[in-house]
């Protein structure tokens, strides 16, 4: 055996409820890190010479914290307490706005296509150069010649393009159960797998959806002991196994 054992861990991540159910891989994850923090009493020395006259410590809460790379809907929806669904690609026909120069109309579902916007006076049809199309609706124009800063009552008729809805802050917490299947590059690739019986996120602090870099997910979660897990020296948090030789 290496006098020597280092650890860099690189692998796939797997999340699942505890309840049951699949195991899905949440894509790429910077860092994955296990917390555990001691509560301690101390009885001071009164006897003299100082220091202390005893001492009792006990495991005050184990947690887990995790930097995901991959912002699937289904990462956010589990970072934000969420429920994402699918966004089906349908048909919108005369949907009824006031339109301002200058102004976005937003749009129901995401990225509308086969756009017509028609006024709602007569039905006469906007030329396309009087707005612009983007992923949350429609732009109208600043220079319009048809819509003003005092508004316009329209028509929109647009499909939606398909893609998926998440619904923030909609869940309770629930119980997780999460598996770390890797190894160890500093070992030549040695098998390292971890596994947490019973977890439950905090949702995500801050999510920026703005910047220079690629956007990330820091989760923290709480590793709770999982009674089912019972008998002698067998750990009802968290379990390490990997290979040495």
């Amino acid at each position: 055996m290496a006098s020597q054992w280092s650890l860099i861990g690189e692998g796939k991540i797997f999340i699942g409820l505890r309840s049951g159910g699949p195991l899905r891989a949440v894509g790429q994850v910077k860092e994955f890190k296990l917390e555990v923090s001691e509560e301690t009493k101390e009885l001071k020395n009164y006897q003299g010479g100082g220091g202390l006259a005893d001492q009792v410590s006990w495991i005050n809460k184990v947690e887990a914290s995790f930097s995901f790379l991959s912002l699937s809907a289904k990462n956010l929806a589990l970072a934000l307490r969420g429920d994402s669904s699918v966004l089906a690609s349908t048909v919108v026909t005369d949907q009824t706005h006031t339109a301002y120069a200058g102004c976005l109309i937003p749009m129901d579902g995401i990225a509308p296509t086969a756009v017509t916007l028609k006024k709602a006076s007569d039905d006469s049809v906007i030329p396309a150069s009087e707005y612009e199309v983007t992923s949350a609706g429609i732009i109208a124009s600043e220079t319009s010649t048809v819509i003003t800063s005092a508004g316009l009552a329209v028509k929109v008729t647009y499909s939606k393009t398909a893609g998926t809805i998440i619904q923030t802050l909609v869940k309770a917490a629930e119980e997780y159960r999460v598996v770390f299947s890797g190894t160890n590059f500093a070992r030549a690739g040695k098998p390292l797998s971890v596994e947490l019986f019973r977890v439950k996120f905090s949702p995500t602090k801050d999510l920026s959806f703005i910047g220079d870099d690629f956007a990330g997910l820091t989760l923290t979660a709480a590793v709770l002991k999982d009674d089912t897990r019972q008998g002698v020296d067998i750990s009802a948090f968290a379990e390490i196994k990997m290979v040495e030789e």
